[in-house]
């Protein structure tokens, strides 16, 4: 970028600045680097680096071993899935997703296990990252 977009300005510097995700009842801050316009002081992130931030704290998350609601939710979240997208990859019906969000279990729902083997493939196409099913509890 050469320009600001706001008032077409060239004076953009390279900075960094905080950014805060709220997430599972948790507060996560990162530094991300941004163009800032010298002239109107408008801010330009990258969305590589806010999603960057966001898998960050999803990770985090997981890392926890905190299993609720919102825990599932803000992962599916971070990882761009909506209900339906992620009902598919895991070869689970829609309504299995809010269902598993809403209850906070000793041990993972299993649309939670499949959304770490979703997330460790590291491809979000439906087809690609597809698992086959989990043996009943």
């Amino acid at each position: 970028m050469k320009k600001c977009i706001q008032c077409g300005a060239e004076a953009l510097e390279l900075t960094t600045f905080e950014h805060t995700i709220e997430a599972a009842g948790r507060t996560f801050t990162a530094t991300l680097p941004t163009l800032r316009c010298g002239k109107c002081g408008e801010t330009y992130t990258s969305d590589a680096d806010l999603e960057r931030a966001e898998l960050a704290a999803a990770k985090t998350l997981a890392d926890s071993g905190e299993v609720s609601g919102a825990t599932f939710r803000a992962m599916r979240h971070a990882l761009g899935f909506n209900v339906k997208a992620l009902a598919e990859v895991l070869g689970v019906a829609p309504e299995t997703i809010p269902r598993g969000a809403r209850r906070a279990r000793r041990r993972p729902p299993r649309p939670a296990g499949r959304l770490c083997v979703a997330h460790a493939r590291r491809d979000r196409t439906p087809a690609a990252a597809a698992t086959p099913p989990l043996p009943a509890p």
